[in-house]
């Protein structure tokens, strides 16, 4: 649905756009009101009435299709039908009095398909457009806010039933201001009033909780991407060669990255599209094609943005960076069995996933041994896994040399494994809220 569905209307000088479905909305002196469900009762009671009327029509429709089928299968043919009422004395006026009565109640059962669909359509519209308000309002936006973010709503999948669900979907929010974003810079070409959008667009994401992704969150447009991010640039013709670059900005209309190094090189190599990579840690590896907008001779590039990425997850768990007691000990296999060696040793995690830990020991172990591990989860201690080794790194710090081992869980208890993904899951909350 495009502007083409959208009217305008002005109001002490200030332009709304509004979609059709919201114009009704509209009062005499530009005051823009909601659907009238005063209550969530309310709405209920229609939806219920809309679920009985829709049933009854489902009903009929269906029982007046069996009828047929047996009125099909008891006469093959209309000559046979004729036959037959030509055999009971049944005259030609009675013929079409009984064609007209059936087609009367056919078109009694379309007139009240049409009728119920209608019906139901206009109250599940009403709800949408009550659930669009209470969502306005609990982001407390402005007018000129609610404006543009009804303009992006017009690009919704069938916006007057289902608009209300751009509070809920960051990607349906994603794909409907990619192509509203795309309309506009079709028909605006003044830079000042492209960053007047720009603000507004951005002041909206921020209310509407979409400016920091949760971890669980995938990335879903390259607006999701944050100052200061890495990314590797490639050349659509070569992309052996890699150049590294760091985001500088990100608007809601382009964004911006610097190069570390050889600006120049990727300049003269031209094309107006190039592959971005980058990675989102505890997420995955991500690749986008995107269109260049301009170089700049700060070196920078302007890049325009697109939701066309692809997701690469190299991790099964999330990971948390954080530091926990933990007690290990060394494993040794004799046969079929395993028995421990020595003494259980402290340590205490850099980081831990539902796979896995990075151990810090002042004492290194081998790549290859195994150990059996006890975490201080707060709250739930868990222990006895049984862990294997990957990678031993060495660390000069203050306190002399530590070494991070990076270690995988080879074994462990189910409920073990869920408990430590909870803990992630409820600090990555925690830490998002206190942002």
């Amino acid at each position: 649905m495009g502007y083409g569905a959208m009217r305008r209307h002005r109001c002490g000088g200030e332009c709304l756009i509004m979609p059709t479905w919201c114009w009704r909305n509209i009062t005499a002196d530009g005051v823009f009101v909601m659907a009238d469900v005063n209550s969530t009762g309310g709405g209920a009671i229609n939806a219920a009435k809309t679920t009985n009327s829709v049933g009854v029509c489902r009903l009929v429709r269906w029982a007046f299709v069996i009828c047929m089928l047996f009125a099909v299968a008891a006469f093959p043919d209309v000559a046979e039908i004729s036959k037959s009422f030509r055999d009971r004395g049944v005259g030609l006026g009675t013929i079409i009095g009984i064609v007209i009565f059936l087609g009367t109640v056919v078109g009694f059962l379309i007139f009240f398909y049409v009728g119920s669909r209608r019906k139901s359509d206009k109250i599940q519209e009403e709800l949408s457009s009550k659930l669009f308000g209470d969502g306005c309002e609990r982001a407390r936006l402005t007018r000129e806010e609610m404006n543009v973010l009804l303009g992006i709503v017009a690009f919704a999948p069938d916006p007057p039933t289902k608009g209300h669900l751009i509070f809920e979907s960051l990607p349906l929010y994603e794909r409907c201001l990619d192509v509203y974003i795309e309309h506009t810079l079709r028909v605006q070409t003044s830079a000042g009033r492209i960053e007047e959008q720009d603000d507004i667009l951005l002041r909206l994401r921020k209310k509407m909780g979409y400016a920091i992704l949760s971890p669980e969150q995938p990335v879903v447009s390259t607006r999701n991407l944050s100052v200061g991010q890495k990314v590797s640039i490639f050349v659509s013709e070569n992309k052996n060669d890699a150049f590294g670059a760091t985001v500088t900005h990100v608007g809601e209309f382009w964004f911006t990255v610097r190069l570390l190094e050889d600006f120049m090189g990727i300049v003269s190599l031209g094309g107006r599209e190039k592959i971005l990579a980058f990675l989102r840690q505890g997420d995955a590896a991500y690749s986008v094609t995107a269109r260049v907008k301009e170089y700049l001779q700060s070196g920078e590039i302007s890049f325009f943005h697109s939701i066309k990425l692809s997701r690469n997850q190299h991790r099964q768990y999330m990971r948390l960076d954080i530091s926990l007691g933990l007690r290990y000990t060394l494993l040794t296999k004799i046969g079929e069995e395993d028995k421990p060696l020595g003494e259980p040793q402290i340590g205490h995690t850099a980081d831990i996933s539902g796979g896995g830990v990075c151990l810090v020991a002042k004492t290194p172990l081998r790549v290859g041994d195994e150990i059996s591990l006890s975490i201080n989860i707060p709250g739930s201690a868990v222990g006895g896994i049984k862990s294997k080794v990957l990678k031993v790194i060495a660390v000069d710090s203050r306190g002399g040399t530590q070494y991070r081992h990076l270690v995988q869980f080879i074994s462990i208890e189910p409920q073990q494994r869920e408990r430590i993904v909870k803990y992630i899951f409820d600090k990555h909350r925690e830490m998002l809220q206190m942002r």
